[in-house]
């Protein structure tokens, strides 16, 4: 999925390797993201299949790692919502001109 101008839309890794070059940077979100979601992601752009592999993993603890010419990071989002807490992971891929933010759980709305 690519959004551009507020419409989201599948795209293919040709497409989103060519809206890359054409921005400059990309920021793909991915919420629960499955196999098939990561390995589209490795195959387009070449991120390491470990740091995508993080992704699918819950990690207890924040973790900041390198892999090869990106990052990886993962925080934990705490809220309460109808009288218990909720734990959500937040994982990141960062590299040049690209942010991949991956979310697992129930997010809370926040607009």
């Amino acid at each position: 999925m690519c959004n551009t101008r507020g419409k989201v839309r599948n795209v293919t890794s040709a497409q989103l390797s060519s809206e890359i070059s054409k921005k400059g940077a990309v920021w793909v979100d991915v919420l629960n993201p499955s196999r098939e979601d990561l390995d589209f992601l490795e195959e387009s752009l070449g991120i390491h299949g470990l740091a995508l592999e993080n992704c699918l993993e819950e990690t207890p603890h924040p973790k900041f790692e390198p892999y090869g010419g990106h990052f990886f990071m993962t925080t934990q989002e705490l809220h309460y919502n109808k009288g218990a807490l909720i734990f959500n992971e937040l994982d990141m891929i960062l590299g040049p001109g690209l942010v991949i933010s991956s979310l697992s759980g129930l997010w809370p709305r926040l607009v």
